[in-house]
């Protein structure tokens, strides 16, 4: 099943220093939605809110700023996530906001995390990776130390498919601005360098993930016993099925139990 993109807000949530940071959840989500937070801190960090796993790798950055990552499947009744931010001096910045996608594999989301870049000034850039699923997605994860746009965003040089998602950051402190752009890639292989315009010259952090789509490809069941359509006196009859998916997800039985072979009555 196709990955789509589902919502996102038009504004970020920032804050300057050590305490609670609680990015709203976008309006419009739905239960069963891929969810990924985003983070950028001048100084220090995030906690993991509440249910939510942090993408492995993360935080990303080399220096004092650093770029973080969670993820969730939504669900019924769940409310604005909630990071405490430690380590940080007081006029530091910390910018958070998340997005939503359908369809996005339940047993392994993102399949592929790339190496992260650091640098400064424009463009930012993440390195290739190498999706292993047709019509998995290449997201790239972008967070800078200014809230200032960024523009132009490709993968492998080409804007062709490429939609931002969202570019938005706070005044709070030392300003800091966080960005997401994504791209489906039909055919598994390389995403090409993920890169962005920027007209700011302050430190960055990039790196390109890969969301896996939802597969639906059908198991393998067998009936060990009794014989499919047996006739049976025993009135507390055992009955063993084998099955493996593809994709590793749950696989549920449907018995029918009928006195007669027309099974016009069935339990």
């Amino acid at each position: 099943m196709d990955i789509t993109f589902g919502v996102t807000r038009t504004s970020a949530t920032g804050r300057t220093g050590n305490g609670s940071l609680t990015p709203y959840l976008p309006e419009g989500w739905k239960i069963g939605q891929f969810a990924i937070l985003l983070l950028y801190s001048d100084q220090g960090g995030g906690s993991v809110p509440t249910g939510w796993t942090e993408v492995t790798g993360s935080p990303w950055g080399t220096d004092t700023p650093k770029l973080q990552a969670f993820y969730r499947f939504l669900q019924l009744g769940d409310s604005n996530p909630v990071s405490t931010i430690s380590g940080s001096d007081a006029d530091m910045s910390h910018v958070a906001m998340i997005a939503t996608y359908n369809n996005v594999d339940l047993n392994t989301p993102i399949e592929v995390i790339g190496t992260a870049s650091v640098g400064t000034g424009s463009p930012m850039t993440a390195g290739s990776i190498n999706t292993l699923t047709d019509g998995a997605w290449a997201v790239c994860l972008c967070g800078r130390g200014d809230n200032e746009s960024a523009s132009t965003q490709t993968f492998g040089g080409s804007a062709t498919g490429v939609t931002e998602r969202f570019d938005h950051g706070t005044s709070q402190g030392n300003d800091s601005q966080i960005s997401l752009y994504d791209k489906e890639i039909a055919s598994l292989g390389a995403t090409g360098d993920g890169s962005a315009n920027t007209a700011s010259a302050d430190p960055w952090i990039s790196v390109i993930i890969a969301l896996k789509p939802w597969s639906q490809n059908p198991p393998t069941v067998s009936l060990e016993y009794p014989n499919d359509l047996e006739k049976i006196t025993d009135a507390t009859p055992q009955v063993k099925f084998t099955g493996t998916d593809p994709d590793s997800d749950d696989i549920k039985y449907q018995i029918q139990i009928d006195t007669v072979d027309t099974f016009d009555s069935q339990t």
